[in-house]
């Protein structure tokens, strides 16, 4: 049952960062500032179910983050969240606030393995930029701060 569940948010997670691509080609195109404001806020709601995936027991996530395709997806749909959580906070109500202290949660529960992973394997958070930033071109190896 346990892979089962765990292969069930694997699904979900590459879904939902399909998803999260595709709105913010939306975004980009989309005319009106209300328009605009309602596609980032759906942004950052898939981009919380995404992380959310992330949030599992600590015994998982050394073989979760052994992909670099899930490193990607940790590193983008953070980084997603830092920047549209401003863009949205006015119209937070609750259940988005507790999604917000869940993210930071989850984000404290897996910051150790996921920074053993990228500084053992680079790609997947190399990849996570690329998507963010056409022009990342990688060189040298990260260390942490």
């Amino acid at each position: 049952m346990r892979s089962r569940c765990l292969k069930f948010l694997d699904r979900a997670r590459k879904v939902l960062v399909g998803w999260i691509q595709d709105v913010t080609e939306l975004l980009h195109t989309s005319d009106g500032e209300e328009q605009q404001k309602r596609m980032a806020a759906r942004i950052l709601d898939l981009a919380l179910s995404c992380y959310a995936t992330f949030d599992i027991d600590e015994c998982h996530l050394a073989s979760i983050f052994s992909s670099a395709q899930n490193v990607s997806i940790a590193v983008e749909s953070a980084v997603t969240i830092y920047d549209r959580c401003s863009a949205v906070n006015e119209s937070r109500d609750a259940s988005m606030a507790a999604r917000m202290a869940q993210f930071v949660r989850c984000s404290r529960s897996i910051e150790e393995t996921l920074r053993e992973r990228i500084l053992t394997d680079s790609s997947g958070i190399d990849i996570a930029i690329r998507h963010l930033w056409s022009g990342y071109e990688p060189s040298g190896k990260w260390t942490a701060l």
